[in-house]
């Protein structure tokens, strides 16, 4: 069965992506830093409030960026650790290398269909820990 695309194409966002999100954390941090607060965001505290000033309002729009690619970036790491060395391996070469569908099973070593299967396995599981996707992540 096919993953719906309103789960698949998100999804695959962040596996696409997960290079560029590292190096826009990366950058966030570095902001924050210009902003006087040093390296250590844990001690700043996010508050439901609006600050007044439009200063404090940029740092706060920049800490809750810094958050949501932490967060984001920690639940895709986490997902592929979790799934396994093959599954950190199709990340490698099918969406970091971004080969075609093709050259990756064979860069793999796996029959075309077993790499789909572990692409959609991959997706689901991913889905699953952002929230994305509804119900358990399958496991071969």
């Amino acid at each position: 069965m096919r993953l719906p695309t309103e789960i698949a194409k998100p999804t695959e966002f962040f596996l696409y992506n997960l290079e560029n999100m590292e190096e826009e954390l990366k950058e966030t941090r570095e902001e924050i830093i210009l902003a006087g607060y040093g390296y250590d965001t844990t001690k700043i505290r996010i508050k439901n409030s609006t600050p007044s000033d439009p200063v404090s309002k940029k740092v706060m729009s920049i800490l809750k960026e810094e958050q949501r690619l932490k967060v984001t970036i920690d639940t895709v790491r986490g997902t592929l650790e979790e799934l396994g060395p093959k599954y950190e391996r199709l990340y490698q070469v099918f969406y970091k290398d971004n080969l075609n569908p093709e050259q990756a099973y064979k860069e793999l070593g796996v029959a075309r269909t077993t790499f789909f299967r572990q692409k959609k396995i991959l997706i689901k599981a991913l889905a699953n820990n952002l929230g994305i996707g509804g119900g358990e992540h399958e496991r071969d």
